[in-house]
């Protein structure tokens, strides 16, 4: 698992390279989350760091609620 850091601007975050990343362009992707045997749609309504571990809080496509899970467990489509 990466770990990020935080930068003087509140949306960006440095990876483990120092490379920036925006945390808002995680923000309307499309993505897959897999739970032991199931796998479903999500969309990442937003993004956050919390103890240096990149979290996104996703809704599915089908069906409602939210939740944040952590970035490991989330295949953002491109």
């Amino acid at each position: 698992m990466d770990t990020y850091r935080y930068t003087s601007s509140p949306n960006v975050v440095l990876d483990a390279d120092d490379t920036p990343i925006n945390l808002n362009d995680y923000k309307g992707q499309q993505a897959t989350i897999t739970v032991d045997t199931l796998a479903f749609d999500v969309e990442i309504k937003d993004a956050r760091i919390r103890f240096g571990r990149l979290d996104f809080l996703v809704c599915p496509q089908s069906g409602k609620g939210e939740k944040w899970v952590e970035q490991h467990k989330v295949f953002v489509r491109t």
